[in-house]
């Protein structure tokens, strides 16, 4: 099934079997969405899915799990708190567990990663000191490529 913009961009393609998108072979019924010039913006899994590791929930509406262009994945929702690169990260909602920021934060809940599978961004899972700074749960922190803190680099909050 393919949708098309008033356009006649691409807006909307659902894969009718298993098809390597971006080099990630990704299952049959999975939607992927398009930006302009017919760009792969972000898709949904019609089921749980492991990718490169990774354990990704179906989804059916908001903002999707996104490859880059290599194929390595750039921005995944995390099922269960997971450590990468040594850090604990989570996307979890829980305001119990890390108050009612978190309600705000949206996308920034994401693991963001570098095309090379480093850690780029992730929301803190839990207390932690990572390379001599001191993280706390629910925090949203960037990372340089080589895994370090990066205190002054911009939070990713655009979709």
């Amino acid at each position: 099934e393919i949708t098309f913009t008033t356009s006649r961009d691409l807006a909307r393609v659902v894969l009718g079997h298993d098809a390597p998108v971006n080099g990630e072979v990704l299952p049959a019924k999975t939607i992927l969405h398009f930006g302009p010039g017919n760009k792969l913006r972000h898709f949904w899994l019609p089921a749980p899915t492991t990718i490169q590791g990774y354990s990704l929930a179906a989804r059916s509406d908001g903002a999707g799990e996104r490859l880059h262009p290599n194929g390595r994945l750039e921005a995944l929702w995390l099922t269960n708190d997971r450590e990468i690169d040594g850090v604990p990260c989570s996307s979890s909602i829980n305001v119990f567990r890390f108050g009612w920021q978190v309600i705000h934060l949206g996308t920034q809940r994401m693991v963001w990663l570098y095309d090379t599978g480093r850690l780029h961004q992730c929301m803190i899972g839990h207390d932690v000191v990572v390379r001599g700074k001191h993280l706390h749960a629910g925090e949203v922190v960037v990372f340089t490529p080589a895994g370090d803190v990066d205190s002054l680099g911009a939070k990713i909050t655009h979709w």
